[in-house]
């Protein structure tokens, strides 16, 4: 086949227990080098958005607004590499069509939970891609999935300040006031932002 995944380096970031590995359908990474970009420039935005919110008025959600992923948690993989793994026998299936891919594998919340984890442009393609995948993964794998679900912003701030992604609108009230500043420490403080990928 012409197309194939290539994979990055590992990196940390805040709220995840493992690191994650970046992969793109391009050897340059152009598209995680944009959606980098992109992410800063949410993140920043609600930083700013939260260190001047008032009770009421809400809080702008901005680029995250334009952030769909779709995500597989997989209980009982306990590093990137294994969700490499799997990565590169699917690819085969998933590469076919003409629209790119990039994405990320690693994270998790428990030591031995893995997630791999789709970039989208639209809501649309991300129910597409987890459909996809989840039925891939039963049908040829038999793997055990914990859970699969649709994401839009960052599971780490924004599903902790706003709730599910059924409930998003372009302005909205945190569901506690009370950890606006337990999110700015945890999530996004000024260094963890530029670095983040």
């Amino acid at each position: 086949m012409d197309r194939k995944l290539y994979f990055g380096q590992p990196w940390n970031e805040p709220g995840y227990l493992n690191p994650w590995v970046s992969f793109e359908d391009n050897p340059q990474f152009a598209l995680t080098g944009v959606k980098s970009k992109f992410c800063r420039a949410c993140l920043k935005s609600l930083r700013k958005g939260l260190l001047s919110y008032k009770v009421g008025q809400g809080v702008a959600l901005g680029p995250s607004m334009h952030c769909w992923k779709a995500v597989l948690n997989m209980e009982g993989l306990n590093d990137p590499e294994e969700s490499r793994r799997l990565l590169e026998i699917y690819q085969d299936d998933f590469l076919a069509g003409e629209s790119k891919i990039t994405g990320k594998i690693g994270g998790g919340e428990t030591p031995s939970q893995q997630q791999i984890m789709m970039h989208c442009d639209n809501a649309v393609e991300a129910g597409a891609y987890l459909n996809e995948m989840a039925e891939w993964l039963r049908k040829y794998h038999g793997h055990p999935l914990n859970s699969y679900s649709v994401e839009q912003g960052c599971k780490h701030p924004f599903l902790e300040l706003f709730g599910p992604v059924s409930a998003r609108k372009q302005r909205m009230e945190p569901i506690s006031p009370a950890v606006i500043p337990k999110i700015i420490d945890l999530y996004l403080q000024d260094e963890q932002i530029a670095h983040r990928r």
